[in-house]
């Protein structure tokens, strides 16, 4: 972490043109942080003698070098890569997730075309020779009543 640190603080440092020497003074006068120019060095170097940094110096770094404090210490597009695999890999769930849904209507829509078929074929016509064979039932007993009426 303090290695990207330190090549983050070094490109910005370089892209405002200033020297190790500048950006100590601006430490100490703008944030009152007393750190000299050869702190500055061993923390930029890139190897293992590199000078450890303290949470107040990269505070006041990332102040004084005008950028946030975060992306000196994540590597930007490492984590925006991460994140649109994250999200490929959760695109890639739903469509499946999805998948499943539309067989499954597709199954409920060829069951109710069967019940449609079903109804058409056995349940109507049999309700219809009911309806059919109720209506006869009382029209023979309308009939029947009005003989036996007229009987007494």
């Amino acid at each position: 972490m303090e290695a990207r640190f330190a090549q983050m603080c070094r490109k910005r440092r370089e892209e405002l043109g200033w020297s190790q020497r500048e950006l100590a003074r601006r430490l100490t006068e703008d944030e009152g942080v007393s750190m000299h120019q050869s702190s500055i060095a061993k923390m930029e170097r890139d190897d293992d003698e590199r000078r450890p940094i303290r949470l107040a110096e990269a505070i006041a770094l990332s102040l004084t070098l005008q950028v946030p404090v975060w992306p000196l210490f994540i590597d930007v597009e490492k984590s925006r890569q991460k994140v649109l695999e994250d999200l490929s890999d959760r695109r890639q769930e739903h469509v499946k997730t999805m998948a499943l849904f539309e067989a499954h209507i597709a199954d409920l829509d060829a069951e109710m075309t069967r019940l449609a078929m079903f109804d058409n074929l056995l349940i109507s016509p049999a309700v219809d020779a009911v309806t059919r064979a109720a209506a006869r039932l009382l029209q023979d007993e309308d009939g029947t009543r009005g003989e036996h009426q007229e009987e007494t």
